[in-house]
Parts: structure tokens; sequence; C-alpha cells
């Protein structure tokens, strides 16, 4: 026997040992799933927790951060904070624990604090669970994902994350004796999965679906499924598709809501093409979210600076895209359940953000998040030819040589993707730490310390000012809606506000107030509109923020009263 087969097999007998488990021809438990190192999980874990607290406390939370936490905090009672969240196109479960939260303490460190706690729960789970080597594992949780983007920035993603690794840690591959494959609890995870957010439900679909495939194609290879195990796959079946009906119901949008109406089918095809290939160019910039190291990182990826022509950078990511699509497929060809998942997984992202919302480098990540946890699942298992029905072209295709060199090196493949995250998340962190993320703490410091908080502030564009409302802890005018608050409602009846017609909206308001007003904006008025004005004097500006839209500008309208002749 060739000395490197027989290294491989040996190297297979002492993982298949390592596991506590009797190798099976077709069912192969290919990881080590030993008792954890109590020195390495807890030093991996306090560090973490040192070093995510010291980012936490150094972000400034942006607008989407504060305005769940804003929802949640003004609600008197639990009918009102579904009433809040109506337009928001997410389940209600972030929402109810920031209101339980909110009941503690006004002050919104509280939800950070939670968040970061979410994120370490995650980290647990990988470290104790996950079957990757150590060093994999080191640069998984210290990567983009779980150490900056759901961990740092306060969102219901977090929730999704950890729900997905506790399904993950939970699975139990194949169907031996003695091998308990816990349906009911799989399928409650799954239950609070859907009630995380729009891309937690599309992921919990699609292990849904893989428990039912690995039910009804994997029987050939494993001891006959008891009554007992296929009544219990019933009823986590039930649980699922109950909680995800109680999911579907919460994101359905009102009908006079501004977001989230899905579009399937357009009249131009070349328009159904362009936000399709738009989706899937998505997947580059989840899989290598390198931003460029200047103020304004998030959200932009490196390669987007390498070309003139944004278009030209956009066909760039496509094309880079489907090369890592490919070669994604590529690595868990010769596992079938992991490519039945990582194939439902992607593809129901990939219709999502062309259908319904393209989303942001927040909404991405789900796409690298299927790829770790599909990887996750193939470790499971040993590589397998396809050997029933039609699977002869895919049994040729294993045997490429390039399919060939994947499977071999694809324990340093994963660690090369994960190891590009650790330096986008280096080089987030970093740029967290010198720049704030947004403006508005700065701005409703200025405001609070110059007195300014005692007048009345009208504020535009407001789903950006909102963010200064929640540190302020007070409501602002919005004249784009014509009212007094601090979060923003979503629904269609919205005044076209621009820096042409803002101050015609101040004179008004500050006709009702009868006294001089602030304005919160983050656009300068027009020229002749300021000529028009002379009542109004510039403050001050706040530029100094890595979101473009969260830098403010401060005047004052001068409330002159007349006197009657």
């Amino acid at each position: 026997m060739p000395r490197g087969k027989q290294k491989s097999l040996k190297k297979e007998k002492v993982l298949n040992a390592a596991a506590g488990h009797r190798a099976m021809p077709n069912d192969t438990l290919i990881f080590d799933n030993s008792p954890p190192d109590n020195k390495f999980l807890f030093g991996c874990v306090l560090c973490f927790v040192a070093l995510g607290l010291f980012n936490i406390l150094h972000h400034v939370m942006w607008r989407d951060e504060l305005e769940a936490w804003m929802m949640a905090r003004d609600a008197s009672s639990l009918s009102e904070l579904f009433n809040n969240i109506k337009y928001q196109g997410h389940p209600a479960l972030w929402f109810v624990t920031l209101y339980a939260l909110s009941r503690l303490t006004p002050n919104p460190l509280i939800m950070q604090i939670f968040h970061l706690a979410l994120a370490v729960g995650t980290v647990y789970v990988a470290l104790r669970s996950a079957p990757f080597t150590k060093l994999q594992k080191i640069l998984f949780i210290f990567g983009y994902y779980p150490f900056f983007e759901y961990c740092v920035i306060s969102r219901n993603y977090a929730f999704g994350l950890l729900l997905l690794l506790i399904f993950m840690s939970m699975f139990r591959p194949g169907f031996r004796p003695g091998v308990k494959k816990k349906y009911i609890h799989l399928s409650i995870v799954l239950f609070i999965l859907c009630q995380t957010n729009p891309y937690g439900a599309v992921i919990a679909i699609a292990l849904a679906l893989t428990l039912l495939f690995e039910l009804i194609f994997f029987k050939d290879t494993a001891s006959p499924i008891s009554t007992k195990t296929k009544w219990q796959f019933a009823a986590g079946a039930i649980i699922f598709a109950f909680g995800l009906l109680v999911s579907a119901a919460q994101m359905h949008p009102p009908h006079d809501s501004v977001w989230y109406h899905p579009t399937f089918l357009h009249d131009n095809k070349l328009v159904m093409l362009t936000k399709f290939l738009e989706a899937v160019a998505f997947i580059w910039r989840a899989y290598v979210p390198i931003p460029m190291f200047n103020m304004h990182f998030w959200g932009h990826n490196f390669i987007s600076h390498l070309f003139a022509d944004p278009v030209n950078a956009v066909k760039a990511t496509v094309v880079l895209s489907i090369i890592l699509l490919i070669f994604s497929l590529t690595l868990f060809l010769r596992r079938r359940l992991a490519l039945f998942y990582y194939t439902v997984g992607t593809f129901g992202i990939v219709l999502f953000s062309y259908a319904i919302y393209g989303g942001s480098i927040r909404h991405w990540g789900h796409y690298f998040i299927v790829f770790v946890s599909a990887v996750w699942l193939s470790n499971l298992y040993a590589a397998k030819p396809f050997n029933s029905g039609n699977s002869g072209v895919l049994n040729k295709i294993c045997e490429f040589k390039i399919c060939k060199f994947i499977e071999d090196k694809r324990g340093a493949i994963f660690t090369a993707f994960l190891v590009v995250n650790v330096i986008a998340a280096v080089t987030a962190n970093t740029l967290n730490y010198l720049y704030p993320f947004s403006a508005n703490r700065e701005t409703a410091t200025f405001i609070k310390d110059n007195g300014l908080d005692k007048m009345p502030i009208l504020g535009d564009k407001d789903y950006a000012v909102s963010g200064v409302a929640a540190y302020l802890n007070r409501p602002i005018y919005y004249p784009v809606t014509q009212r007094h608050a601090t979060f923003i409602i979503w629904d269609n009846k919205r005044e076209g506000v621009n820096a042409s017609n803002i101050l015609k909206y101040a004179g008004q308001y500050l006709l009702m107030e009868k006294q001089d007003i602030l304005l919160v904006l983050t656009y300068p008025p027009s020229k002749d509109s300021l000529a028009m004005y002379n009542n109004v004097s510039f403050i001050k500006a706040f530029e100094n923020s890595t979101l473009y839209e969260e830098r403010f500008l401060l005047f004052i309208m001068k409330y002159i009263k007349h006197e009657p002749h």
C-alpha cells in the first residue's frame, strides 16, 4: 500500500477513535469529539470577552442599533411594542428582549453588554463543539462576523448566529444504533431561529430541509429508522412549520410600508438579470469582507477601490463570486448532506436578496455563515462517492484533478478563508477605534453641553438624526412625517423634504413653537433658501463619522415676534 494512503487511513482511524464512535462504512465521524481542553476553552473565551468589551466601549452606536432600542424603550406595553415594530420587517425576538432590558435601565449600554453576551455564547459553542482544529476555532471566533459585525454592532443577527451554532452542536449524523436524533430539540431551536431575522428564517428552512433530506436519502446506509424516530420527526416538523408561520406573520409588511415588498418578476428581463447578479455578487463581499483602511470602511470592499469605474468593480465581484460559489460547491461535492444544505442555504439568501432586500455587509455575512456551518456539517462525514442513479457524472467531476486537489486541501482552504476574515476583523475593529462610527453621540453631547437640548429641535434626514434623538433621550420634530418622535415609522406617509425646502418646513415649525428652534441636518440648506431666511445662523458641523449619512450640521432659526400695528 502506498505510504500516503497508509498515512491517510491511519489518520482517519485515530480521528474516529477520538470521536468515541465505531467507524461506519457509510456514516463515518471524522472529527475529534473528546472532552474540551478547559484551559484552551476558557482562555479563548476570556480573551474574547476582554477584547469584545474594549471594542463595544469604543463603538458609537448608529441609527439601526439605536432605533431598535428606542422602539423597545419607548413602548409602555408589549402591544405598543408590536405596533412600533410592524414596519421593521423583522420578527419580534430581539425587540422583546430589548423591551425587557429597557425596563431595567434606559441606558442603551445594557443592550451592548447583552449583545456581547450573545457573541460570547457563540464563541463558547464554537470552541466546545465545532469539528475544527484549534487553529481554525481561534481564527473563526476572531473573524470578521463573530468578532466585529455580530459582536460590536448590536443587532439581531447575533441571535441568529448563536442559534445556528447551537443547532449544529446538537445535530448528530446518521442513524446508527444509540444515536439520538433529538428532532424535537432541533425543531425548537429552528422555531427560535425563525424569530431572529429574515436570514435566520432562510437558514432555518435550509436546515429543516436538510433534516428531511437526511431522513429520506440516508436510510439505505443506516439501520432501520424506528417508528418513534419518525413520529418525533413529524412532531418536530409541526413545531418548525408553526415557528416559520409565526415569523412570516411578523415580517409581512403592512400595505403602506416603504420596505420589503417582494418583486420576483419584472417586465424588463435585463432588470431581473441585473438584480440577480447583484445578489450573487454579494458572495465575494461576504467571504472576503476586507475593507480599505480609511474612515469610511464599513460596507466597502477593497476591490471596489481597484477600479476607476464602479460598473467594472461590480462586474469583477460578480465574476469572483461565481468562482467562489463553484469552488465552495466543489468543496462539498463528496459530502452530500453538506452539499445539499450549502446549496439550499446559499440560493435561499440569493433569492431573498434578489426579490426582497439587497442589504449590506451585515446581511451578506449570512452567505459566509452558511459556508462555515456547511463546513461544520461536512466535517461530520467522510468523503463519499455518488453511487446511485444518474450520479455517474458527479463521480467523474470528483475525479478531476482540481476537485481532488480541493478535497485533499479542504482543511487548508477553510483555514485560508478564516485567515482572510481575521484580517478583516482586525482592520474593522482598529478603524472602529480610530474613528467614530457615527457623529450622533458627539452632536448630542455638544447640544447638551451648550444647553441647546432645552430648545425645540427639528431634524432631517429623520432616519439619520434619530441617533441624535437617542443620545439626547428626547423626541425631535421630523418634518418628513410632521411629528415629534424618537424612532422612525417606515410608512409611505412621508413628505418630500430636501435642501431646497427644509427652511420652509423649519419656518412652519418655528411659528408653531413661537420660540427659537435648533435644526439638526445631514445636509446644508440650499443657498437660495438661506438667502430667503435671514434668521438662520450656522452653529457647528460634526463630520467625523464612518457613516457618510450620519454627519450633522447645527443651525439656529431665530423667532422674530411681529408686533401688531
